[in-house]
C-alpha cells in the first residue's frame, strides 16, 4: 500500500509537466483593429522547436493547444505588415491580448515569411525547407517538427492528439495504413510541402455535406520529382526519382 501511495504521488507530480493547455487570445493593432492572417507560434523556451501554431481569424483570434513540458514557453508572431512580437509566458491555459506595431520590411523578408505557412480553408500547408535540418534524410524527420504533430515509435502520426486517417502523396493514397514505410524511406529533399488537412472526408460524394473531424496529411512533391515503378516493389514502397 505504501508503494502504491508513493507511486501515485510521483505520478501526480509528473502529470502537470505534460498536461495539455489552451493558449488563446486576440491580436490587434495600436488603433484597436483586429489583425487577421497573423502567424502565432509557440516554441520551447530554450530552442526553436515549434510546439504550437495558428493563424488569426478575421476577428484577430487564435487558439493553440499544446502539451506542456516545463514551466514556460515562448510565444511569437510573424506578420508581413507589422513588427514581430516575442515574449516568454507561463505554460498554462490563458487568454492573451497582443498589440502589434506597424512596420516596414524589405520585399525579400516579406516574401520569405509569407510563404512559410499558408492556410486555405481546412488546409495548412508547410514548406519543408524551413523545418528541415542539414542532417535529415527522410521526410519522417521533418514531419516530426510540424506544429501539433507527434510521431509514435511505431511510426503512427497524430495531429493534436488525433491519429491521422490518411497520408497522401499528391492526393494519392499509395500505402493506405502502412504509410510509416513511406515516410521512413522517402527522402525529404523530394518533398516541397506538407499539408495538414483537418475535417478530411475521403469519400468525395460526402465532402460537401459532412464534417468528419478526421485529419489527413498530403505530401507535395517538387516539380521534377516523379513516381516510378509500382507499389509491389521494394516491400511495397514506391520509387521517387527526379
Amino acid at each position: 500500500m505504501r508503494r502504491l501511495i508513493i507511486s501515485f504521488m510521483c505520478l501526480t507530480n509528473i502529470l502537470p509537466l505534460f498536461s495539455q493547455v489552451l493558449i488563446e487570445g486576440k491580436v490587434r493593432d495600436e488603433q484597436d483593429k483586429p489583425l487577421s492572417d497573423i502567424h502565432v507560434m509557440v516554441s520551447m523556451l530554450h530552442s526553436d522547436n515549434i510546439v504550437g501554431f495558428d493563424i488569426t481569424t478575421n476577428e484577430g483570434l487564435f487558439r493553440i493547444h499544446l502539451h506542456c513540458v516545463g514551466d514556460s514557453v515562448r510565444i511569437k508572431t510573424s506578420s508581413i505588415n507589422h513588427e514581430d512580437f516575442k515574449n516568454s509566458i507561463e505554460c498554462k491555459s490563458q487568454y492573451l491580448e497582443i498589440i502589434l506595431k506597424k512596420s516596414v520590411k524589405d520585399l525579400k523578408e516579406i516574401t520569405v515569411k509569407a510563404k512559410h505557412v499558408v492556410k486555405k480553408g481546412d488546409t495548412l500547408s508547410y514548406l519543408v525547407s524551413p523545418f528541415a535540418r542539414e542532417q535529415d534524410r527522410t521526410i519522417d524527420e521533418v514531419i516530426r517538427r510540424i506544429p501539433g504533430i507527434e510521431v509514435e515509435p511505431s511510426g503512427k502520426i497524430l495531429y493534436e492528439g488525433t491519429p491521422i486517417s490518411h497520408l497522401y502523396v499528391e492526393g494519392m493514397d499509395l500505402m493506405e495504413n502502412r504509410y510509416s514505410l513511406l515516410t521512413a524511406n522517402l527522402p525529404y529533399d523530394k518533398v516541397s510541402a506538407i499539408e495538414v488537412i483537418t475535417n478530411h472526408e475521403p469519400v468525395k460524394i460526402l465532402q460537401e455535406y459532412a464534417t468528419s473531424g478526421k485529419v489527413a496529411l498530403n505530401l507535395r512533391l517538387k516539380n521534377k520529382t516523379t513516381l516510378t515503378g509500382n507499389a509491389e516493389l521494394a516491400g511495397g514502397i514506391p520509387f521517387f526519382t527526379h
